[in-house]
C-alpha cells in the first residue's frame, strides 16, 4: 500500500497540471491576505469607473439641458435670461462644447452692449477651441474689443494669430485688410505689404480698390 501510494504521488507531481494547481494552492494559502487586498483595490477601481461613466453621461445630459434652455432664450431675443443661461453653461462647463458655444454667443452680447471687458472674458474662454471655427472667430472678437479699448497694438496682434488661422481662411482677406487700416499711420511699410497682398489675391476682389486706394495715400503723403 505504501509504495502503490508513493508511486501514484510521484506520478501526481510530476503532472505538470496538477504541479501548478498544487503550487497555486500553497501560493494562496501563504498569501491570502495580500491578494484579498488586491482583489479589494481592483474591484474599487472598476467601480470607480463605472461610477466615473455614470456621472460622466449625467454632466452631459445636464450640459445640454441647459445650453437648451439657453439657445431659446437666445433665439427669442430674450437677452437678460439669455445671458443669465448662457453664463451657466459657460461657467460651469467651459471645457464641453456647449460650453465653449455659450462663452462664444456672450462674448458677441457683451460687445453689442459695449461690455469689452466681459465680452473679452468669454472670447478667451471660447478661443481655447480648438476644432471648430468658434475658437478662431474668438480671436477676432479678442481683436475687436481691444480695439473699441483703443489698444491697437493688442487688437493688431489678435488679428494676426486670426490670419494664420486654416479655419478661417474665408475671412484672411477682411483681416488682412483690417490690419493694414489699423497699421496705417503707425506702419506704412507693412500696410503696404498687406494692400499689395489684398491686390494680389483673386478671392479678395471687394479689397482690390480700396487697398490701390490706401496704397496711393500712403505714397502721397511720404
Amino acid at each position: 500500500m505504501d509504495i502503490k501510494y508513493n508511486k501514484q504521488k510521484h506520478e501526481l507531481r510530476e503532472d505538470p497540471i496538477m504541479d501548478f494547481m498544487l503550487g497555486s494552492k500553497d501560493y494562496f494559502q501563504k498569501n491570502q491576505k495580500t491578494i484579498g487586498v488586491v482583489l479589494v483595490v481592483i474591484v474599487v477601481i472598476i467601480a470607480g469607473l463605472a461610477g466615473y461613466n455614470i456621472v460622466n453621461k449625467g454632466n452631459e445630459k445636464k450640459v445640454q439641458a441647459a445650453f437648451g434652455t439657453a439657445m431659446i432664450s437666445y433665439e427669442a431675443r430674450s437677452m437678460d435670461k439669455a445671458i443669465e443661461n448662457l453664463k451657466i453653461v459657460a461657467d460651469k462647463y467651459p471645457g464641453s462644447a456647449q460650453g465653449l458655444q455659450s462663452a462664444y454667443l456672450l462674448g458677441g452680447i457683451f460687445f453689442d452692449e459695449s461690455k469689452y471687458d466681459d465680452a473679452q472674458k468669454y472670447f478667451e474662454i471660447a478661443s481655447k477651441e480648438k476644432k471648430e471655427f468658434i475658437g478662431a472667430q474668438s480671436l477676432e472678437g479678442l481683436a475687436a474689443c481691444y480695439e473699441a479699448k483703443g489698444d491697437i497694438a493688442s487688437s493688431v496682434k489678435y488679428l494676426e494669430k486670426a490670419l494664420v488661422d486654416p479655419r478661417i481662411s474665408y475671412r484672411h482677406s477682411a483681416i488682412r485688410w483690417k490690419i493694414a487700416l489699423l497699421n496705417q499711420t503707425s506702419d506704412a511699410a507693412k500696410t503696404k505689404k498687406l494692400c499689395n497682398e489684398i491686390i494680389a489675391d483673386t478671392t479678395a476682389v471687394e479689397y482690390h480698390q480700396p487697398a490701390e486706394n490706401l496704397i496711393t495715400v500712403l505714397d502721397n503723403a511720404g
